[in-house]
């Protein structure tokens, strides 16, 4: 072996180790807590949390109660909003095809106190079935960097999907408050 070549693959190697201590550097820095305050843990406590949470987005979208709804909350400037966009595809087309309608509703256009009690951070999707019963409330997924276009959401919706009609009001709802990925405060 040459001595160009072997200078070669040194900076090769070298430019390896750098590009993967960035990464996972990168992905240790964007890994922060869903509910960092417990604001939303502490909400889930009281009893009419989820009328008061499907009341305030209800209020803020075109939801009617024919038909199951995904709400999808966003910022706008929150950069994990971005990673997310696939998954808030794909839950768009799920909810296509099972009778939900999507709506995305951007924290600006929501009262205060609801977004400090109910929407620690962003990007949430929250679900409910046609009866208003919540699904899902959290984060699209968990993780450095929030790749995933499956999360807990998607495993919850097939579980409720699956569930006879007549039992559906019996699944209890799952409220991710302990997830750590990229979210941005709110």
């Amino acid at each position: 072996m040459n001595l160009p070549h072997k200078v070669g693959i040194g900076i090769l190697t070298v430019w390896f180790v750098l590009c993967s201590v960035l990464i996972v550097q990168y992905g240790l820095v964007n890994k922060t807590e869903f509910d960092p305050k417990m604001a939303l843990s502490s909400a889930i406590m009281d009893a009419s949390f989820e009328s008061e949470l499907y009341a305030q987005l209800s209020t803020n979208s075109s939801a009617t109660n024919k038909e199951g709804k995904v709400f999808h909350i966003v910022q706008g400037e929150c950069y994990c909003e971005w990673l997310a966009e696939p998954h808030q595809k794909k839950l768009d087309i799920w909810a296509g095809e099972h009778a939900f309608t999507t709506h995305y509703l951007n924290v600006d256009a929501l009262d205060s106190a609801t977004v400090s009690k109910y929407l620690p951070s962003t990007p949430a999707v929250v679900a409910f079935d046609a009866s208003n019963k919540l699904i899902y409330m959290g984060p699209y997924s968990r993780g450095s960097g929030c790749f995933g276009k499956t999360g807990e959401i998607d495993t919850q919706l097939e579980r409720w999907l699956n569930l006879p009609e007549s039992n559906q009001d019996f699944i209890n709802p799952v409220i991710d408050t302990d997830a750590r990925g990229c979210y941005c405060a709110t």
